[in-house]
């Protein structure tokens, strides 16, 4: 196993799988503003790539609006050690060939 899958594996078992049980969507219920439908109406406007991107390319700064999203729930600082996790782990170099694999999907 590479050193990536180790180090990403180990995370994965300290921090993510004792959140089990932890952390859950909520169940959807009708709301008092719809009565019998499930459906919202939204004051926010359409889902685009901007509301997962962030305008810093800073760790720091990245981490702490993470951590402040997750105050006070389960995930609680998990986003300073998802930076910290980022920094650990480097890309695999792409050798410009394709994969075999990739036949398997089609």
């Amino acid at each position: 196993m590479s050193s990536t899958n180790e180090t990403l594996t180990a995370f994965y078992d300290a921090e993510i799988a004792p959140l089990k049980g932890k952390v859950s969507l909520t169940a959807a219920v009708p709301t008092a503003q719809a009565k019998d439908s499930y459906f919202l109406n939204r004051a926010e406007a359409d889902v685009t790539p901007m509301g997962f991107t962030s305008d810093s390319t800073d760790p720091s700064v990245i981490a702490a609006r993470m951590d402040a999203m997750w105050a006070g729930s389960a995930l609680e600082g998990m986003g300073t050690k998802l930076m910290n996790l980022a920094a650990e782990v480097e890309p695999e170099a792409e050798d410009g060939t394709v994969s075999e694999l990739i036949y398997e999907m089609f």
